[in-house]
C-alpha cells in the first residue's frame, strides 16, 4: 500500500491541510503541535470507524469549541486498486470510496467502510499495519510483533534459504554469555542488573508519566491554539463589521449633510412660497381694488352719461321753451303793431281790449333771469 495524499479538515488543530506523498520517503517534519500526529491518528480512524460512530475517539477529533464535523480523506494505491477514501464524522455524517483499476465504482455509506476493509483485506496485512500503528502517548510501548503470523513465515522463509547466515546465531550466543556461563549458570552481576532494571523502569513510570503530562500539555495547547484561531476569526469578522459600520458612519455623515443641505433648501422654498403666497395675495387684493375702482368707474361713467342725457334733454326742453318763448313773443308784438281789421266796424274796440295782454306778456320780475340749465326741477336735477 502506498499513500499518495490526505487531506485533514476540522480535526483537532488542523483547520484544512492537504499533504501530498513522494514516490519515495515523505518526512513530515514541523514545531510541536502542528498536526504531525494527527496523520497517522487520522489513517487509523478512518480505517477503525464507521462514519455514524460517536466514540469517545472520534469525539476527540471534533474541535474544541467548534460545532463542526472532522473529515478524513486519502488517496492512496493497493494491489491493483486506485482508492478516493472519505469520511466526516458526527456533524453531517458521510462516507464515500471512488475504487479505480480493473473494477471501477463508486460506493458510500456503510458499503463503502465495508469495501475499503475488504480491499485491504486482500492486499495488506492487517496485523502488520495494526502493529505499525504508532499513536501519540503510546510511543513507549513495544509492539506486539512476536504473534504476527506473517512475519513469522517470513523470518522462517528467510532462515530455510540463507544457510550459510551464522551471524544472528552468535549474536544470541554473545547476548547469553553476558548472563549465564556456558553451561547455565548465572553470572554474578545479576543482581546490578536488576538494579539497573529497577531503575529503568522507574524512568519509563517517570517518562511515561511525563508523557503523559506531555499528552495533556498537547491538548491544552491545542484548544488553546483553537481558541485563538476563533479568537482571530472573530478578530477578523470583528475588524470587517468596524470597518463596514466606518463606511455606514460616513454615508450617514454625508445623508446627514445631504439632510441639512435639503432643510436649507426646503426653508428656503418655504420662505419664497411665503413670499410669493404674499405677492399673490397682494396681487390678488391690488386687482380685487383694481376691479372695484373699474366697477366704480363705470358706475360713475352710466351716471355721467345718464346726466348728459338729461342734460342734453333739459337743453333741447329750455331751447324749445325759449323759441316758444320768441314765437309768443313775436305773435304778441305782431297782433299789437298790424290788428286786423274786424267786419262791420269793429276794429276800434278790440285793440283796445288786446292791450293789456301784450302790456303783461312785457312784464319780468325783477331779479329773476332766467339762464339755460335752471329751468325747472329738470335743470336742477342736471346740475345736482
Amino acid at each position: 500500500m502506498r499513500l499518495h495524499e490526505i487531506t485533514l479538515r476540522n480535526f483537532r488543530g488542523v483547520v484544512d491541510q492537504t499533504i501530498h506523498f513522494a514516490d519515495g520517503v515523505t518526512i513530515v517534519e514541523g514545531p510541536n503541535e502542528v498536526g504531525k500526529s494527527s496523520i497517522p491518528e487520522a489513517l487509523h480512524v478512518l480505517r477503525t470507524y464507521k462514519h455514524t460512530s460517536t466514540h469517545r475517539d472520534v469525539r476527540a477529533l471534533q474541535p474544541v469549541g467548534r460545532d463542526v464535523g472532522p473529515e478524513v480523506s486519502v488517496r492512496l494505491s493497493t494491489g491493483s486498486h486506485e482508492l478516493t477514501y472519505r469520511k466526516q464524522w458526527l456533524k453531517e455524517a458521510s462516507a464515500e470510496l471512488h475504487v479505480s483499476g480493473e473494477q471501477p465504482r463508486q460506493l458510500t455509506g456503510d458499503e463503502a467502510h465495508q469495501a475499503y476493509e475488504r480491499i485491504l483485506a486482500e492486499t495488506v496485512d492487517l496485523d502488520l499495519l495494526a502493529a505499525l500503528e504508532v499513536q501519540q502517548g503510546e510511543s513507549l510501548a513495544q509492539a506486539n510483533l512476536a504473534e504476527l503470523r506473517s512475519l513469522q513465515n517470513a523470518l522462517d522463509d528467510e532462515g530455510t534459504t540463507d544457510d550459510g547466515d551464522d551471524v544472528l546465531l552468535q549474536r544470541i550466543d554473545e547476548e547469553y554469555l553476558r548472563y549465564f556461563t556456558p553451561k547455565g549458570r548465572r553470572l554474578g552481576f545479576r543482581d546490578q542488573a536488576r538494579t539497573d532494571v529497577a531503575e529503568l523502569e522507574a524512568q519509563v513510570a517517570d517518562l511515561e508519566g511525563r508523557s503523559e503530562r506531555m499528552d495533556q500539555l498537547t491538548a491544552q495547547y491545542e484548544r488553546q491554539v483553537q481558541a485563538q484561531h476563533d479568537a482571530e476569526q472573530r478578530l477578523e469578522h470583528a475588524r470587517k463589521e468596524f470597518d463596514a459600520q466606518r463606511d455606514r458612519q460616513a454615508e450617514l455623515h454625508e445623508l446627514e449633510r445631504a439632510l441639512d443641505e435639503a432643510t436649507r433648501a426646503a426653508e428656503d422654498a418655504r420662505r419664497r412660497l411665503e413670499r410669493a403666497r404674499e405677492e399673490r395675495a397682494a396681487r390678488r387684493q391690488a386687482v380685487e381694488d383694481l376691479t372695484r375702482r373699474e366697477d366704480e368707474l363705470r358706475n360713475q361713467r352710466a351716471a355721467l352719461d345718464d346726466a348728459r342725457q338729461r342734460h342734453d334733454a333739459l337743453r333741447q326742453a329750455s331751447e324749445a321753451a325759449r323759441g316758444q318763448r320768441r314765437g309768443a313773443g313775436r305773435a304778441q308784438r305782431g297782433a299789437h303793431d298790424d290788428p286786423p281789421v274786424a267786419a262791420g266796424g269793429a276794429h276800434p274796440a278790440r285793440r283796445r281790449d288786446a292791450s293789456p295782454p301784450r302790456a303783461h306778456a312785457r312784464r319780468r320780475p325783477r331779479g329773476r333771469r332766467r339762464t339755460p340749465g335752471r329751468a325747472g326741477p329738470a335743470g336742477r336735477d342736471h346740475r345736482r
